[in-house]
């Protein structure tokens, strides 16, 4: 490489953890994910239930995540095994950064009836807790429930936070091909590729994944300058 003056894998050690740090400011590697519920029951207190479960999706997209909350606990009490009320209450208290109550939202969810957006969920605490193999295995269920983009890509997050380039690799590009317009898994390689020294790759996805999303400049420009100061 012309003008090349640094051995990209002697600095890994010093430049893993580097972007590990600066991730680990970051609760989530993804947007956590809520259901709506799609079927009508018969018994009036479970009618109860589904109208407060989707008077908490209402809340949810209104961005009142105490109304939300609040209705979603209202259908747990009308029906406990209401899964995707533990699911969704979770989302909302991942947002407001009470992680323990997220936590065990999205377990009891899945103690319920497993579903990959709570998969995916538990995975993305259990990631910004260092958690890393707990994570693999929840993001590795949720793919296996329902392939997605962003359970791939959150997957290849950890990966590449714990040196298994060839994985993350994998996983961001089966992200992209399931879903070309997701800008994170281009982003998120093309940081990979730098650290390996292959610049003119690299540059291409970061500025494919820019493209996509530009709102991603913010997260990850600090990290760019971490690896390329002179960029």
């Amino acid at each position: 490489m012309p003008g090349h003056d640094h051995w990209y894998y002697d600095l890994a050690p010093k430049i893993n953890q580097s972007a590990w740090e600066f991730l680990k400011t970051y609760e989530l590697p993804g947007e956590p994910r809520f259901e709506e519920h799609k079927f009508a029951p018969q018994d009036r207190k479970a009618r109860e239930a589904i109208e407060q479960y989707n008077r908490g999706v209402e809340r949810d997209r209104a961005g009142d995540a105490a109304g939300a909350i609040a209705a979603y606990t209202r259908a747990i009490q009308l029906d406990p095994k209401l899964a995707d009320a533990y699911n969704n209450r979770g989302v909302n208290y991942l947002n407001q950064k009470n992680y323990s109550a997220a936590l065990a939202d999205f377990s009891r969810s899945i103690e319920l009836e497993p579903s990959a957006n709570a998969f995916n969920n538990r995975g993305n605490i259990l990631f910004s807790q260092d958690k890393t193999e707990e994570a693999v295995a929840d993001f590795s269920e949720a793919l296996k429930l329902k392939p997605s983009a962003e359970a791939y890509t959150n997957r290849g997050t950890v990966y590449q936070q714990t040196n298994r380039e060839a994985l993350a690799v994998a996983d961001y590009q089966r992200a992209i091909e399931l879903n070309p317009t997701f800008g994170r898994p281009y982003v998120l390689r093309g940081l990979l590729l730098l650290k390996l020294g292959q610049d003119a790759a690299a540059w291409k996805d970061l500025d494919k994944g820019f493209q996509l999303d530009a709102n991603l400049h913010a997260e990850f420009d600090p990290m760019i300058k971490q690896l390329r100061p002179n960029q």
